[in-house]
C-alpha cells in the first residue's frame, strides 16, 4: 500500500509532457542565406524536414528554429556594426573604406543602412553604430530578464538582408 501511495504521488507530481512538433525547414521557407548560416553553425538539415541542434542532436521546434535564426542574425549585425565602427575611427574615409561600408550594408540595422544609402558623414554613422551596438550588447546581457532581452531584440530584423 505504501509503495502504491508513493507511485501515485510521484506520478501526480511529474510535469505533464507536451508533444512538441519538430520544425520543418521545407515549410518554413528559410532563405538560402539563413540555411547556410545555420549549417555553418553546426545545425543539420535532414531530408524529412527536421533541423537538428548541433549540441543535443535533437530536432528543433518552430520556436527554437526561429530563435536560432534570430541569434545568428543578431550576431551578423553585431559583427557588421563592429567592422563599421573600426572603419569610422578616422574622420576622412577613403574610397576603399566607403566600398567596404557598402559591402557590409546588407547586415546593418535599418537605420544604419538608410544612413549609408544617404551618404551620411562619419560622425553620424558613428553615432548610429554606437547606439545599435549598445542595443545589441543589452540583448546578450544575461543579467537582464528574458522579456527585456526579447524587447531589445525585437528592433532587429529576423533574417539578414544582402546587398545587391
Amino acid at each position: 500500500m505504501r509503495s502504491l501511495f508513493l507511485a501515485v504521488c510521484l506520478f501526480s507530481s511529474a510535469p505533464a509532457r507536451t508533444q512538441t512538433t519538430a520544425a520543418d525547414w521545407r515549410q518554413s521557407k528559410l532563405p538560402d542565406a539563413a540555411k547556410d548560416a545555420l549549417t555553418d553553425g553546426g545545425y543539420r538539415f535532414k531530408d524529412d524536414g527536421r533541423v537538428l541542434d548541433p549540441e543535443t542532436k535533437s530536432a528543433l521546434t518552430c520556436e527554437q528554429l526561429s530563435q536560432a535564426v534570430s541569434r545568428l542574425n543578431i550576431a551578423a549585425q553585431q559583427l557588421a556594426l563592429e567592422r563599421l565602427r573600426l572603419l569610422l575611427v578616422k574622420d576622412d574615409l577613403t574610397g576603399a573604406d566607403r566600398a567596404m561600408i557598402l559591402s557590409l550594408k546588407g547586415n546593418f540595422p535599418e537605420a544604419v543602412a538608410k544612413a549609408v544609402e544617404a551618404s551620411a558623414g562619419a560622425a553620424d554613422l558613428r553615432k548610429l553604430a554606437d547606439r545599435d551596438l549598445t542595443r545589441l550588447g543589452s540583448y546578450f546581457d544575461a543579467s537582464r530578464p528574458l522579456d527585456e532581452r526579447r524587447d531589445v531584440g525585437a528592433g532587429f530584423r529576423a533574417l539578414p538582408r544582402h546587398a545587391a
